[in-house]
């Protein structure tokens, strides 16, 4: 009998045979009620597990095991402990991002119809894809800006989780940012 073990790592569309980095595997399953679980113990290697990432466990070039990494713990020593579970429990395959935009002004003052300009990066470059600002579909500039008035939520939907964002706003003149604010929700689309 051969035991193989495959991983792709969110974002990733190609799978790795992390099978010589596994020292011990474990598959347990209940008929109803839980998922069934996989507890693999694996050499630190240049491998990035990472939650959400695929698992696939097979026997003899047969399947009988793919789910989601759901815990990655690091102990003493040179191996890494990850729990995979069939069924996804908290990690979504695809979520979302908003970007709102709020500001206000001196006692009685109207908010003007000015536009405000977000840099967008996913995973280290721009981000170029889509987004909706009141239903209406726009396209992120090829630098990765993104435009919105008072009181606009931009909405990034269908993103790859595990996807890294940085979002910076660009400064306005006669305008001063006093507060910002992270909202680390998830955002199931």
């Amino acid at each position: 009998m051969s035991l193989s073990v495959l991983y792709r790592a969110p974002g990733e569309e190609e799978a790795w045979d992390v099978t010589t980095l596994v020292t011990a595997c474990t598959w347990t399953t209940k008929r109803t009620g839980s998922p069934a679980a996989l507890e693999l113990t694996v050499l630190r290697s240049e491998t990035a597990w990472a939650c959400g990432g695929m698992v696939a466990a097979r026997r003899d070039g047969e399947t009988f095991f793919q789910g989601y990494v759901f815990k990655v713990s690091s102990g003493e020593g040179e191996e890494l402990s990850i729990t995979v579970y069939d069924q996804r429990l908290t990690t979504p395959e695809t979520a979302g991002l908003t970007i709102s935009k709020q500001v206000t002004t001196n006692d009685g003052v109207d908010v003007p119809d000015d536009t405000f300009t977000f840099l967008v990066t996913a995973n280290g470059a721009a981000y170029t894809g889509t987004y909706t600002v009141g239903g209406e579909t726009k396209t992120a500039g090829n630098d990765g800006s993104i435009t919105l008035k008072h009181n606009e939520t931009a909405i990034i939907s269908g993103i790859d989780y595990g996807t890294a964002f940085v979002i910076t706003e660009s400064d306005k003149d006669g305008y001063t940012l006093t507060s910002a604010k992270l909202d680390l929700s998830l955002i199931h689309i």
